[in-house]
């Protein structure tokens, strides 16, 4: 629990909070690339294109392109029951983040405690120094207390009042109580793995890609004399195996879902291509051979 701390005044600067792992125990940017790549997973060409041309431009073409539910979202609910007590106080909230503005908006909708929205907008990433001077020139130099989570949010801590720790390991505490005043700290059930363990369970578990995958693999397991094994109950777990996959998912999902499980089936039962006297080309042939024969699944 966060130490005990005074009732702001009118007096009272404004308090500014991260989104990104503060305010919600997840990345928006990893949340949406999670969603994007199950929805197509060519779709990781484009993304790279974006991710080029800057994050402020990638987070913005997510955003136009994949939908989140902010109910669904993890929120850090101590920290956001304590932010509840300062604005029923009187106190000037300020959501500032490097997440897009329009998903950055739609969080802010749903929790209703803040004033005003600060985030990215497909120019400029509001993120470490560019929001600290975005923050500095509508508040001076300490004139805003600033909630964060890690190491990019030093920057901003240089020009805060105080600084208000949320879900970060203890070093990133101390150095923010080094470079601002001492705020209030919620650092309980910090786990580094959260924002990673979201992005794969969603990617892989949630998306039904992993069942697929080793529907994939069972299938080619139950062929006679495969790697020695005579696996061949295998072929009635498999096609289960993609029903409870594709159960529940988007027209488009369960395409990817039997894609991906005859991906692997050929894959695995073309490796003899392989043992062709051809470098590269017994590779290309085997790659694009399977790609065409996993479309019949």
């Amino acid at each position: 629990m966060p130490p005990p701390s005074q009732p702001p005044s009118e007096n009272s600067p404004p308090l500014v909070v991260d989104l990104d792992g503060t305010l919600l125990k997840t990345d928006l940017l990893w949340e949406c690339l999670a969603r994007r790549l199950r929805r197509n997973p060519f779709s990781i060409f484009p993304i790279l294109f974006w991710w080029l041309r800057g994050r402020a431009l990638l987070k913005q073409k997510l955003a136009e392109r994949v939908s989140l539910d902010p109910a669904a979202l993890p929120y850090h609910e101590p920290f956001l029951a304590w932010l509840r007590a300062q604005k029923s106080a009187g106190r000037k909230i300020i959501l500032a983040t490097a997440s897009d503005q329009q998903m950055a908006r739609a969080v802010a909708r749903f929790v209703g405690i803040f004033d005003e929205v600060l985030a990215s907008d497909g120019r400029m990433n509001l993120r470490g120094v560019n929001k600290l001077k975005v923050l500095t020139a509508r508040f001076g130099e300490r004139g805003f207390d600033y909630a964060g989570n890690s190491a990019a949010d030093y920057a901003v801590w240089r020009g805060a009042r105080r600084a208000i720790v949320v879900n970060a390991p203890r070093a990133v505490a101390q150095r923010a109580t080094a470079l601002a005043g001492a705020g209030e700290m919620f650092l309980e059930n910090y786990s580094p793995l959260q924002i990673p363990r979201r992005f794969l369970s969603e990617l892989f578990w949630h998306s039904g890609w992993l069942a697929a995958l080793a529907a994939g693999l069972l299938l080619a397991a139950a062929f006679p004399n495969f790697a020695g094994w005579k696996l061949a109950g295998a072929a009635w777990i498999a096609p289960a195996l993609l029903m409870f996959a594709a159960r529940n998912k988007a027209k488009g999902e369960r395409f990817w879902i039997g894609y991906g499980a005859g991906l692997v089936f050929w894959l695995v039962s073309l490796y003899w291509l392989l043992l062709m006297p051809a470098p590269v080309f017994n590779v290309l042939g085997w790659l694009a051979l399977s790609a065409y024969l996993a479309l019949f699944p």
